[in-house]
């Protein structure tokens, strides 16, 4: 279920700046990792082991790709931090060889073993700067979602949702915002940019669950009546569409 609604007057955001897309077409249903079982409309005892066997699978999926989300993001926020030293050491071509050369010799490393390899190469300020950013990063997708937050995520698979692209936009705005204020606009806009990408190449709600974790909590409950309007509106326009064609087909010479 989503948060009870705050006050729009003690919102950061201006409530146009979360609307961005709501006309937008559903996408998808193979994007939304549907995991219902619509064989049937009253499913009896036998389905019942076969839905939460899906349900068991979604989960055991999600968990792989979250533990990949994280190595990956990790290691490119690395390479960002890398490539900025070298971009301060060298000249252009000559930084970006280097960069090249060092991703090759070392694209088998783990996260944690290229962490420590990279920060032997970076100057003590922005070696700082990139455990800190780390560790941060790894606390923040290691922590739990809320109950209440993954049952409400759990209900999009049924419904319109706003286009993926335009939620990807909304949480890269959402995770920016909260990281700036204690990090500055630099390491906020390589987090934000870093993660939705990786994201992005993920199902919808797979997207989403990757990215909350990184969303504070006020940007969550405006994503969540974003998301709410966007449905309302959805539902809204679908009740009218049968009613005017209806009113049409009754009386062809009313305007």
């Amino acid at each position: 279920m989503p948060r009870s609604a705050q006050d729009s007057s003690s919102s950061s955001y201006d409530s146009d700046s979360w609307s961005d897309g709501t006309l937008d077409s559903q996408p998808d249903s193979a994007d939304l990792l549907d995991i219902r079982d619509n064989s049937e409309d009253h499913p009896n005892e036998e389905a019942v082991p076969e839905r939460i066997s899906q349900q068991d699978a979604v989960e055991r999926a999600f968990e792989a790709k979250r533990s990949s989300f994280e190595e990956e993001l990790v290691i490119q926020l690395c390479f960002l931090h890398l490539q900025h030293q070298l971009q301060q050491n060298y000249p252009s071509r000559q930084a970006a060889a280097r960069l090249r050369e060092f991703k090759r010799s070392h694209a088998a490393n783990h996260s944690r073993t290229l962490q420590t390899t990279i920060a032997g190469f970076l100057s003590d300020e922005r070696a700082q700067d990139m455990e800190h950013m780390v560790g941060a990063i790894r606390v923040m997708l290691q922590a739990d979602i809320p109950e209440n937050d993954e049952n409400w995520i759990r209900t999009l698979a049924e419904g319109p949702l706003p286009r993926q692209h335009v939620f990807l936009q909304t949480a890269q705005r959402a995770i920016y915002e909260g990281l700036q204020p204690t990090t500055g606009h630099l390491s906020a806009k390589m987090v934000s940019d870093t993660a939705v990408n990786l994201a992005g190449n993920a199902l919808y709600l797979f997207s989403l669950r990757l990215l909350w974790p990184l969303i504070p909590d006020d940007k969550r409950l405006q994503i969540q009546q974003w998301i709410l309007r966007y449905r309302e509106s959805s539902e809204d326009a679908g009740a009218a569409e049968p009613s005017s064609s209806s009113g049409q087909g009754a009386d062809p010479a009313r305007g």
